[in-house]
């Protein structure tokens, strides 16, 4: 689905990310788990092409995609879920959602019962505008919106920021369901624990390398992982 390959990337002459390689098969979740300033969310943003990257290449169902805008990255299949949100605030829920259906595919209706059954708080509210909602509920929003696209590959930045912890419990089911669904996701959290066990594989990023990578069961139990991120002592 997805092929990152020795990607260089940052912001002006600031180099953010060194050679990192990431792989995404069909139907995976994949984490990247890392602290603040690890270059996790850039790695998704070049994915999404709204970074150019300056060396190394990028894949999207055998399609080369480096270079490529990111209006055309999503009508390929793509749809990034911001860490920051983005949604039009003083639009309602459900316009929010009918602006994320725009690619063809099953009938917006259909799409808009789906994102309904997995959030039913957002049928609930369809009619409120954005800004009225909590954070959970904007986060809901968010995603739902990335799922009217019916894409093929989804990138989760940091789903939990900021959340009450019963949100972010609800959020993650829905990520494992969307995985037992076959909907391919590429997750980048600060709660590794969490995002460790809905995954099948994780890449460990710091100062924009990848030092680990593997199963995410392997993961969870490695001595380095659980020292610098699950608070265990090794």
């Amino acid at each position: 689905m997805l092929t990152v390959e020795r990607l260089e990337v940052g912001y002006g002459k600031a180099t953010v990310v060194w050679d990192v390689s990431v792989r995404v098969e069909a139907g995976e979740i994949v984490t990247i788990i890392g602290a603040n300033g690890a270059g996790k969310t850039t790695i998704l943003r070049a994915v999404a092409g709204l970074l150019r990257p300056t060396g190394g290449r990028i894949a999207f169902r055998g399609r080369e995609i480096v270079g490529l805008a990111a209006p055309v990255v999503a009508t390929l299949g793509v749809a990034l879920v911001p860490e920051g949100r983005e949604l039009f605030p003083h639009m309602t829920v459900y316009e929010n959602l009918r602006l994320g259906g725009r690619r063809a595919g099953r009938s917006v209706a259909a799409r808009l019962e789906r994102v309904y059954t997995l959030f039913p708080r957002l049928a609930e509210r369809a009619r409120q505008l954005a800004v009225t909602l909590s954070g959970g509920e904007q986060q809901m929003l968010a995603i739902g919106r990335a799922l009217m696209s019916e894409p093929h590959l989804v990138l989760l930045d940091e789903p939990s920021t900021g959340l009450a912890p019963l949100v972010v419990e609800h959020l993650f089911q829905v990520v494992r369901q969307l995985g037992a669904e076959g909907v391919t996701t590429l997750l980048v959290e600060q709660n590794a624990h969490l995002a460790l066990e809905v995954s099948d594989r994780a890449y460990v990023l710091e100062r924009g390398r990848v030092i680990l990578e593997g199963s995410a069961a392997t993961l969870l139990h490695h001595p380095q992982v659980q020292t610098a991120y699950l608070g265990h002592e090794a």
